[in-house]
């Protein structure tokens, strides 16, 4: 299990949103008879804090927001599942923008 906790960019809907990134990412263990276990699916999920309510909503509203760390190169999409204030809980899949 990997985490992340720091700044990060949402892109969507030709906006960009600096944002504060509370991730988890977890990786699947497949049982293999007679075998080490397998690494299996990977899903990253956590929290972004927006810097404000409007951001917030157009974050969670966009059609496919990309998430990328602070300085990094890789964006991943992502879905939006819940949203408070200003923050949103987003859930991802396959490869994670940090770990």
């Amino acid at each position: 299990m990997a985490t992340y906790d720091g700044p990060a960019i949402v892109i969507t809907d030709g906006a960009e949103y600096e944002v504060e990134a509370s991730l988890v990412l977890t990786v699947e263990s497949v049982p293999v008879p007679g075998h080490q276990p397998m690494k299996g699916l990977a899903e990253w999920h956590g929290t972004l804090q927006a810097q404000s309510d409007e951001a917030a909503g157009n974050i969670y509203e966009a059609e496919q927001p990309k998430l990328r760390i602070d300085g990094g190169e890789h964006e991943c999409l992502f879905i939006a599942t819940g949203r408070g204030s200003h923050s949103i809980e987003i859930r991802g899949s396959g490869a994670a923008p940090f770990g």
